[in-house]
């Protein structure tokens, strides 16, 4: 008897709703009442659906606009190193909170790693590499003290692409070194020996696979010295290297997803194109390709579809369209950025490029055109502390 008038209960309980449902469709609407979905939710309370909506915007909209930048300015020890917020609609950089951050003397280069949680920057005069760990909220830095580079005047650093090792080449020592990196901390312990490099190694990079290190030496006779990375992280010099380059390169950079490696010849204004190996890491020449005054930096797309270089001499940045079967390089045109472009970045998603202009404290924001690779200023540039040198967002 019970259980026939529990089904009964149930039985009229479902025709109610039904009205209810009925009445609501025939009045043209199509979600349930509100009351209706206040009964079938958890005890907790339930913001109506404007403010959830509203919420919803909020957060998708914070988390969209969470593009970090970092800029290091060649100054003495204290506040030079600057963090910036890049809109995600429009690139336009604001300060974060806690920018400028403290820093030893005269910041050379800087490394992320793929996680976004660490940074690293190389301290050319006084030798040590910082690190940092990054809020991934607000991408405030937090530091995590700082170790002695190997060699002297520490200039380019690069991560592989697990997060695992680090790289740094010393201009004055001519030598390269491998480190683990902790996990957990961010922490370096160096593995493997330091090894020697070509004269003046300036800058370094890692190529897709994780397989090779590539790094550019800034003598007339310039020259790429190549390396392949052991089990551990460290290194064992290829076969043939070093491998002939332009007068003078400061710059190297591998494809995101081929076997490609770019070298800015800065005496050259020019653009060395390599096919990596991918069996052995050895280097064969594509071609080389002209630059405009004194190409100091290179970036390449997250997509590999577009290269870019900055023209210290010229004032500006060079673009360029890249053969995905060939590696080779198409110009597209150029764009003027603020005076003495050292260095660029394009940012994560592949929509901006900033610049860090030496000669005019300042840093150069550009939006990209996903079809072309053409650039489009988006403003007035921002402000930095004297001689910015390097200019990184997360990979």
């Amino acid at each position: 008897m019970i259980r026939k008038r529990n089904l009964l209960v149930r039985a009229i309980t479902l025709i109610a709703l039904l009205a209810i449902f009925g009445s609501t469709l025939g009045s043209g609407g199509c979600d349930p009442p509100i009351d209706l979905l206040k009964a079938t939710s958890s005890p907790t309370t339930t913001p109506s659906s404007t403010t959830t909506a509203s919420s919803t915007a909020t957060a998708s909209s914070t988390a969209a606009a969470a593009l970090f930048l970092y800029v290091g300015a060649n100054t003495s020890a204290g506040d030079n190193l600057f963090g910036f917020l890049a809109n995600a609609s429009s690139g336009v950089l604001t300060s974060i909170a806690g920018s400028p951050f403290s820093n030893a003397a005269n910041p050379a280069a800087a490394a992320i790693t793929p996680s976004g949680a660490f940074l690293y920057v190389a301290n050319s005069t006084v030798n040590t590499i910082a690190i940092y760990s990054i809020n991934p909220s607000s991408g405030a830095l937090t530091t995590g003290g700082s170790i002695a580079s190997t060699g002297a005047f520490p200039s380019g650093l690069a991560i592989d692409p697990t997060g695992r090792f680090l790289y740094e080449v010393n201009q004055n020592s001519n030598t390269i070194s491998s480190f683990t990196i902790n996990q957990s901390t961010g922490g370096l312990t160096q593995t493997g020996a330091t090894l020697t490099t070509g004269p003046a190694p300036v800058s370094v990079t890692v190529n897709s696979t994780g397989q090779f290190v590539y790094v550019a030496n800034d003598s007339s006779a310039g020259s790429v010295s190549a390396y392949l990375i052991n089990s551990g992280g460290s290194l064992t010099s290829v076969s043939g290297s070093p491998f002939a380059a332009g007068s003078n390169p400061t710059s190297v950079v591998a494809a995101p997803a081929a076997d490609f490696l770019y070298v800015a010849n800065s005496s050259s204004n020019s653009i060395s194109a390599y096919n990596i190996n991918p069996t052995t890491g050895a280097l064969g020449l594509i071609n080389s390709f002209g630059t405009d005054a004194t190409p100091e930096g290179l970036a390449i797309s997250p997509s590999g579809s577009f290269l870019y270089s900055a023209n210290h001499g010229a004032n500006n940045v060079d673009e360029f369209t890249v053969n995905s079967s060939s590696g080779a390089l198409s110009p597209v045109g150029s764009i003027p950025t603020g005076v003495g472009p050292v260095a660029l970045t394009v940012d994560q998603t592949g929509s901006f490029v900033y610049t860090a202009n030496s000669a005019a404290n300042s840093v150069s924001g550009f939006t990209i055109n996903s079809s072309t690779g053409a650039l489009t200023s988006i403003g007035g540039a921002t402000t930095v502390g004297e001689d910015p040198v390097f200019v990184v967002t997360p990979p």
